[in-house]
């Protein structure tokens, strides 16, 4: 005679199939099956009877994500931000930095989003923010020697550096810093 399923066996198979036998209706084989239950917008949230009074407190909704960022970067086009410069008369202010640099991500989140910052920059400056490790990074890095960041480089409009900045600091010295830096001579004005 062949022997059952052991009582351990038993106790595992049971302790799996009764949940979900119990979730199909359990005992109530000879009772009409009931409608699934629907899951309405009502049913989770629902309309509220119409105020005798304004509410005074708005509902949430979508989180503002903000002021836009103050100053108007370009990204990775330096090329473009060269010739804006010539066609506007304006320097090139280039940050130089990298996802990973703590630095840079304080210098944007300090510096960067002021609106006083991004009048500044706006007004003197076509503004190019690149990741040194990406597109066109690595070239410009080479090209103009950079080996920290951030740096801030200022270019004129020709892609002749006249100055840069190595380091993040506060908003007051760095708009000394870029005041003298766009104070000097060019280059070209340099040798006439």
């Amino acid at each position: 005679m062949r022997e059952g399923p052991s009582s351990s066996t038993r106790a595992r198979l049971l302790a799996l199939l009764l949940p979900a036998w119990l979730l199909d209706g359990g005992c109530t084989r000879d009772a009409p099956p009931e409608p699934r239950a629907r899951v309405t917008m009502e049913a989770i949230d629902p309309p509220a009877a119409a105020p005798s009074e304004p509410e005074t407190a708005a509902r949430p909704s979508v989180p503002e994500l903000g002021p836009p960022p103050a100053v108007a970067w370009r990204f990775a086009d330096l090329d473009a931000a060269l010739e804006e410069a010539a066609r506007a008369g304006k320097l090139v202010l280039v940050d130089f930095g990298a996802y990973w640099c703590t630095a840079c991500h304080e210098l944007d989140v300090e510096v960067f989003a002021r609106p006083e910052v991004g009048a500044f920059v706006r007004e003197r400056f076509v503004a190019v923010q690149l990741d040194a490790e990406k597109g066109e990074g690595p070239e410009l890095v080479e090209r103009y020697g950079i080996s920290s960041y951030p740096t801030l480089l200022v270019l004129e409009a020709g892609g002749v550096e006249r100055g840069r900045i190595t380091d993040a600091a506060p908003w007051p010295q760095l708009q000394v810093a870029l005041e003298q830096i766009a104070a000097r001579e060019g280059a070209l004005a340099s040798l006439e």
